[in-house]
């Protein structure tokens, strides 16, 4: 028994409490916004015991994390690498079908659909951390075979996510982490430009074949008053019920859009509009200062790691909610087009929060390996 108390106690004092408090707190607020947003349709209790089980199994998953060394775990990139293609190739037999896609894994024996992309996202963060240390001890990391590969890298995982789900909001996420990660290794500018002039290039052969539909929901992404009662409404919708919240909101349970059924998938993709409507200005501002302090300690970790790696996985991450929260903001407010993506820790969604907590296990790892002598907080 004492053994297990100073077991306990050592991981309380070398484990990053501090970020799993701050994601209890981001995830908690996301259950007081899930249990307005599903309050009108009267299965509210179904949806936040989903999410309250989730959080559970990512806190579970946090602290397994937090318990190994990232290194070791990508050591084993081959069987890593593994997972994620076979992981997605699931789809092929057990795929949901979607209007657009077939992004979740609907088990008869589950009571609950899994999305294979949003757990694959630490298996890619890991592996391309582990291909740019790799490039990185040999002085390579800038040389074009280098990027060459970290480009076959990338390609192949979206195309994986293409072929499998054609799920449109992973290719841009999984393409924020690879930019993040590349930036935080020291890739040269130069190696940006040409890969924007090479997507500038062929940008009228990718626009060409795309089918009508999904060259109208890109642009009326940017501009939703061009189709307003149909690619355009939920953007719009969400922007209105934002608009309406003020500073304070119209209160919990309150807002008219959310209780009215006027804001499209409000407990997932547009929780942040449930927020603007009901707690206003005041609450899109707490769940901006949560996130940011998320973001914000996995980079102070990423800069305190002893290794390129374990920063890389850092950096990963925190690009990971970074560009995820921005392009779901973006989307309430009608400045990017709906491709989506939840908001980090908020959203409903059990595979998402509990991805995001596994990803901070392993931040929490690089805190606490010994070997990293960190200073005294």
């Amino acid at each position: 028994m004492k053994e297990a108390r100073r077991a306990v106690g050592r991981f309380l004092r070398t484990a990053d409490m501090f970020l799993l408090f701050v994601c209890l707190l981001a995830a908690s607020y996301g259950m007081v916004l899930i249990s307005s947003a599903t309050a009108a349709g009267g299965n509210s209790k179904r949806y936040l015991t989903v999410q309250g089980c989730a959080i559970l199994v990512g806190v579970v998953f946090f602290v397994l994390l937090s318990l190994v060394e990232v290194e070791t775990v990508a050591g084993f990139w081959k069987w890593i690498l593994a997972f994620n293609v076979l992981f997605m190739c699931l789809l092929f037999v057990w795929g949901g079908e979607g209007a657009t896609n077939r992004s979740w894994l609907a088990l008869s024996f589950l009571p609950f659909s899994i999305q294979p992309a949003e757990v694959v996202k630490l298996g890619f963060i890991l592996l391309l951390s582990k291909q740019m240390y790799e490039l990185s001890q040999r002085e390579r990391l800038n040389h074009v075979l280098s990027i060459g590969m970290l480009g076959v890298h990338f390609a192949g995982m979206v195309g994986v996510i293409f072929v499998t789900s054609k799920d449109g909001g992973m290719i841009v996420a999984y393409a924020c982490i690879f930019f993040a990660m590349c930036v935080g290794a020291g890739v040269r500018f130069r190696w940006f430009a040409a890969a924007g002039v090479l997507l500038a290039g062929a940008a009228p052969l990718l626009w060409n074949s795309l089918e009508d539909y999904q060259r109208q929901r890109i642009l009326v992404g940017f501009r939703p008053e061009l189709d307003p009662l149909n690619y355009g409404y939920q953007s719009l919708q969400s922007k209105t019920a934002i608009g309406s919240g003020r500073l304070f909101g119209q209160g919990l349970y309150q807002g008219n859009h959310t209780q009215l059924g006027k804001i499209p998938v409000k407990e997932s993709d547009f929780i942040f509009s449930v927020a603007g409507e009901e707690l206003g200005f005041v609450g899109c501002l707490a769940i901006l200062l949560l996130l940011g302090v998320i973001v914000v300690r996995c980079l102070y970790i990423a800069a305190r790691a002893k290794t390129e790696l374990s920063a890389s996985v850092c950096v990963g991450v925190a690009g990971m909610i970074l560009f995820q929260t921005i392009i779901n903001v973006g989307m309430c407010l009608a400045l990017t087009p709906v491709v989506g993506l939840t908001l980090p820790f908020f959203s409903y969604g059990g595979s998402s929060i509990v991805a995001m907590f596994a990803a901070m296990g392993l931040v929490s790892s690089v805190r606490r390996n010994p070997k990293h002598h960190w200073l005294k907080d």
